[in-house]
């Protein structure tokens, strides 16, 4: 900050992510006042995540990723609002936090506004869905591996895995970007083991099969390549009679999910030239569309403003040491985001991921650029 406002980083956070909260909170509140509550309708996922609330503990099965309906069903629809809420707090201070120790306050307030500039951002927070916790979780292991805070990074990415489950991959890649030290590898793995762990018993004793976090990953990478782009369940049913007729025969939810992905794996080998096709259009779609079945939506304007200085910051990042980890950390996000969307299905609520990245990107543009042009001049000197 200013020379005469000399306050600890830990409190200019604390600051930064209850304004960040506070924004979200009136913004929240604004929309709740004009569109009669909750916009006046509940998504789908909203809607499964909240009927599976009012079930007993162990009666909901391990299709579903347990974070979202636990919370409601300890703290209700309120309580999870305000756990939102924290969320975009946390997600802000932590990003302030990194974009600070990489050039300064100023670039920690540019870290910490990328989000909140992002149309996408309002449009998933405020729901019954993970998101939320998630883009905190993502933002809080840019920020703790950097100064080597292993365990947070651990833990964070374990809570958000029980909301989007890829995140326990990335926790598991970015186990490359850490110290070659055991300590630090075994820091970040048992945290997030610890913090899994739970609901992985849960699972077992719920559904008597080992699943660690949810079963629906076959399901989203049968569906998400099918020939089609989209299927109602009826014209499901009517394309792939013989796929349909081997599901029923099958009664357990999580052998179902096993079984799709059996689905996906013969049609990747029997018709690779196909999904192929498929990958690439759903790549190029990802950055230019809501889904791949009709919806356009654009990912706006700042999106791709941030995306280009993102690149340039990471590109010159790569370049400085001192640099280096974060860029290749917010690369690293940014790409993983989009293989994952690749894979399944390249939507506007899978791409909301990218921001904590993105976001570090952005502000390593102005840092790198100013250190690659001091060492360019301190250069031109000693010639």
């Amino acid at each position: 900050m200013h020379r005469g406002m000399r306050v600890r980083p830990g409190i200019q956070a604390a600051v930064i992510g209850g304004l960040a909260a506070a924004l979200w909170g009136g913004v929240y509140l604004a929309f709740e006042s004009a569109f009669a509550g909750r916009y006046g309708w509940l998504w789908y996922d909203e809607a499964v995540y909240l009927g599976l609330s009012h079930e007993a503990w162990l009666a909901v099965g391990a299709y579903r990723p347990p974070l979202v309906w636990s919370l409601l069903k300890i703290i209700g629809g309120g309580g999870f609002q305000v756990v939102n809420l924290l969320a975009v707090g946390v997600m802000a201070g932590a990003l302030y936090v990194g974009g600070r120790r990489l050039g300064g306050w100023r670039v920690g307030l540019l870290c910490a506004a990328v989000p909140l500039t992002v149309p996408a951002f309002w449009k998933y927070t405020p729901r019954f869905m993970p998101e939320a916790i998630a883009l905190a979780a993502v933002a809080l292991g840019l920020s703790a591996i950097p100064v080597r805070r292993f365990w947070l990074a651990g833990a964070a990415l374990g809570v958000g895995a029980l909301g989007r489950p890829e995140l326990a991959v990335l926790g598991a890649l970015s186990l490359v970007a850490l110290p070659t030290r055991h300590r630090a590898w075994a820091l970040t793995a048992l945290t997030m083991a610890v913090v899994i762990l739970p609901f992985t018993i849960r699972n077992a004793v719920a559904s008597r099969r080992f699943v660690p976090i949810s079963a629906n990953a076959g399901t989203n990478l049968w569906l998400g390549n099918l020939r089609e782009r989209w299927l109602e369940p009826e014209v499901l049913e009517r394309k792939y009679p013989q796929e349909v007729a081997a599901l029923r025969a099958v009664p357990h939810e999580v052998d179902r999910d096993r079984l799709r992905l059996r689905f996906f794996v013969r049609e990747v080998r029997r018709r690779p030239g196909r999904v192929w096709e498929l990958w690439r259009y759903k790549a190029e779609h990802f950055w230019f569309g809501n889904s791949y079945w009709g919806h356009p939506t654009s990912i706006g304007v700042m999106m791709r403003v941030y995306v280009a200085f993102g690149c340039l910051g990471v590109v010159l990042g790569l370049t400085r040491r001192r640099l280096r980890l974060s860029a290749a950390l917010a690369a690293g996000v940014v790409l993983f985001v989009w293989a994952v969307a690749i894979a399944v299905f390249p939507m506007e609520r899978h791409r909301l991921l990218i921001l904590p990245g993105i976001a570090v990107a952005t502000g390593l543009c102005p840092v790198a650029l100013r250190e690659v042009i001091a060492a360019g001049r301190q250069e031109t000197r000693e010639v």
